[in-house]
């Protein structure tokens, strides 16, 4: 979560809490949960009554050992014909979860005039003084896309240019990072994406990251509005508590999660390409209230289960057919 600024005249004995709820539209039942405890000398203050954390949020690609293209050719799909057309030097990453690459770097392919490559402007349909601009790079990189899908495996996926983390930089515009986000019939799949390093005007690197097929409706069985209204009940804040200020007002997400609820860390157990399940959300980032108290962070035992006070990570409660998760942080005015 970006960090807000805050007026620095503020008290520094003054607190914000932070939070993003996310209230998941689950209608089968999922495993039971491990709750982690925070580590010893960690101190949290939070307004929230009850604390619990979804391990299967946190589902990250298994990688196995780099190798060299070449030596992967009739081992990984696509790979074989990837080095038929562009040829030199690589190394790869496969992620077992999504059975894509995760990474690809090597010699380089050429796709803007650089010092790295014999390109011309003119190739490009550009005058030699024009500057290479975004719409540019975004259409030579979909291309790109097109070409490799059989190794990227993105036929028939719906990728769109994330602007805010696509960015030039450098002397004459020749190194640029480029990330494509993965969508499902207009919904953002969370942390799913394919991303391109420009050096010099040569892709350098490229590969996805937690990309996979997705196979549940984005329909959501509740509005903006009720899921706040339930997220915000779960959570069992104190009376008095009030939204200060509104980050995100609401996105709806599919949101890759570890089907076989294994612990983060884990090596996947199962299937190469099954390893990403997903899962419907209402995201809402907010501001509360200060509450003016400190406390240590403290194990409560409750039914027979154990819960923390772990503002810093990722919670859940089982609540009938729907499952509330928050993702809190608070931050101290000192800390800006």
């Amino acid at each position: 979560m970006n960090r807000t600024s805050v007026d620095g005249r503020r008290s520094a004995s003054r607190s914000v809490c932070f939070f993003a709820i996310m209230l998941l539209m689950c209608l089968l039942a999922v495993p039971a949960l491990a709750i982690q405890p925070i580590q010893p000398g960690q101190e949290h203050t939070s307004k929230l009554s009850k604390s619990f954390i979804a391990p299967e949020l946190e589902v990250q690609p298994d990688l196995e050992p780099t190798t060299n293209l070449a030596g992967a050719a009739t081992m990984k799909p696509g790979v074989a014909a990837f080095m038929q057309r562009q040829g030199g030097s690589w190394e790869m990453r496969w992620d077992r979860r999504s059975d894509r690459p995760n990474l690809i770097q090597g010699s380089g392919i050429a796709l803007i005039p650089g010092s790295g490559n014999t390109l011309a402007a003119a190739t490009l349909g550009l005058s030699p003084s024009a500057a290479i601009e975004m719409p540019t790079v975004e259409a030579l990189l979909r291309k790109f896309i097109s070409e490799n899908h059989d190794l990227l495996q993105t036929a028939g996926m719906d990728f769109r240019l994330n602007e805010a983390n696509s960015v030039p930089y450098g002397e004459g515009r020749e190194h640029w990072f480029i990330q494509f986000d993965q969508y499902q019939d207009g919904v953002r799949v969370d942390g799913a994406n394919l991303f391109f390093r420009i050096s010099h005007g040569n892709i350098v690197q490229f590969g996805s990251n937690r990309v996979t097929t997705v196979a549940i409706s984005v329909k959501p069985a509740t509005n903006r509005k009720s899921a706040f209204a339930n997220a915000w009940k779960e959570l069992g804040f104190p009376t008095g508590t009030v939204v200060a200020d509104t980050v995100e007002a609401g996105e709806l997400l599919v949101l890759p999660v570890d089907p076989l609820g294994q612990q983060p860390g884990e090596s996947y157990a199962g299937m190469d390409g099954n390893g990403y399940a997903h899962r419907l959300a209402w995201r809402f980032v907010f501001r509360v209230n200060d509450d003016h108290r400190s406390s240590r962070s403290q194990r409560v035992r409750r039914r027979g289960r154990e819960w923390w006070h772990l503002p810093d990570h990722e919670y859940r409660r089982r609540s009938g057919q729907a499952d509330a998760i928050c993702v809190g942080q608070q931050r101290h005015d000192q800390d800006h």
